[in-house]
């Protein structure tokens, strides 16, 4: 069995790369047959069709169908000392979707299960554990998908240290400086998603340089809007600024709609960021009508965000609170569960400057919520900050000082 075999390599001192593969894909292959179950699922509890009992035996047979393949998969990843060496920087990211996974499965047996003993309760009730139980399966899908997506990315960086450890090979032809830049990008974002923005840096600025061998314009655009998310996230706004006014120059170049659409929303926060609220508003402006333009839902809710944190800045509270709301609705409707969590945070801090600090407290709950979720320390980190600095002024020193801690 599966289980079984894991096991036992899990008990070894070391995997062989080839080893590692047939392992990660005999969990790969189970999660990828079993995703219809779990988009029929989410349909299911969608719909306003009266589910049944036998219903909700099928689905929580299912989770536990799953539950096998994402634990082993799960201690795979865990135990280090069994790892491939060329696997252990790249697996972050795939390890924590799978341990996200791991709860979800955990709390939908639960709440199926209670779903069922609720048969004979109030319409009401039972509506909300409906409503409940579809939020986890949409979580549980998102990190299903990051699952899937996730284990090609991680054999692509894998097999490139192996390739070259010890020392980088030197390339010579433009698609292996392209090839070798994919690599470095990847890592950055990677370290980006996790927090550590200053390793991101450095990752970008690899590809950058290798890009530029490759002579891949499109990639070169790229890999500066890249830059410039992180060095603003770093509070280097001026380089911030330069990187991604070089973006934009070589994305319109190459008439990429999608990737100025993001250059321009990433401008207009770094200069709302630099006090240059009217020149922020004329990129955001711009960032809107591209991404209308050309129906990004998930950009034109970024953009809407950021218009929010603008108008916030310029003592425009109220229209503000209109653009999260805008925001927020495509957020959810799009399932970008990070930007709804950014844009409830924000809810907060308008609420707070407006003076209505229990409207501020229950949305930095809410970010918060969220951003445990699926895993945004980042955010996370700027919502507790905000919530400590909220409980201080109301004088609770041992709640703020908790979100310190924390």
């Amino acid at each position: 069995m599966l289980g079984e075999r894991a096991i036992s390599i899990s008990q070894s001192k070391s995997m062989s790369w080839n080893a590692f593969q047939f392992e990660v894909k005999q969990c790969w292959k189970i999660l990828q047959k079993e995703e219809v179950a779990l988009l029929n699922a989410c349909h299911l509890f969608a719909g306003e069709s009266v589910i049944w009992p036998d219903q909700c035996q099928r689905v929580i047979s299912f989770l536990h169908e799953i539950d096998e393949p994402v634990q082993q998969f799960c201690q795979l990843l865990e135990n280090l000392p069994s790892l491939p060496v060329s696997v252990v920087p790249h697996r972050y990211l795939l390890l924590m979707s799978l341990q996200r996974m791991k709860k979800h499965i955990k709390v939908l047996i639960l709440l199926i299960t209670q779903l069922r003993a609720l048969r004979q309760g109030s319409p009401r009730q039972v509506d909300k554990q409906r409503q409940d139980i579809l939020h986890k399966l949409e979580l549980l899908a998102r990190d299903y998908s990051k699952t899937l997506e996730g284990v090609p990315m991680l054999f692509d960086q894998a097999r490139f240290q192996e390739k070259n450890t010890p020392q980088l090979i030197v390339y010579q032809s433009a698609s292996d400086f392209a090839q070798e830049a994919h690599f470095y990008e990847n890592e950055g974002r990677l370290h980006s998603e996790l927090g550590e923005k200053e390793r991101a840096r450095e990752y970008f600025e690899q590809a950058l340089k290798l890009v530029k061998k490759a002579r891949n314009r499109q990639g070169e655009g790229r890999i500066l809007n890249h830059l410039g998310r992180t060095c603003s996230a770093l509070g280097r706004k001026e380089d911030a600024h330069w990187y991604l006014e070089s973006a934009l120059a070589i994305v319109r170049e190459v008439g990429d709609r999608g990737e100025e659409g993001m250059v321009l929303n990433n401008l207009g926060l770094v200069c709302n960021d630099l006090g240059h609220q009217k020149e922020a508003q004329r990129y955001l402006e711009q960032a809107l009508s591209i991404t209308r333009e050309i129906g990004d839902r998930l950009g034109e809710g970024r953009v809407l965000n950021t218009l929010g944190l603008v108008s916030n800045d310029l003592g425009q509270r109220e229209q503000a609170l209109v653009y999260y709301e805008q925001a927020l609705g495509i957020r959810r409707e799009v399932y970008d569960q990070r930007g709804e969590g950014a844009t409830l945070n924000n809810f907060g801090c308008t609420y707070d400057n407006l003076g209505q600090k229990e409207q501020a407290q229950d949305y930095y709950k809410l970010a918060l919520k969220i951003q445990r979720e699926v895993g945004d320390r980042w955010g996370e980190g700027k919502t507790l900050d905000n919530l400590g600095r909220l409980y201080a002024d109301l004088g609770e020193y041992e709640e703020a000082l908790a979100c310190c801690v924390l």
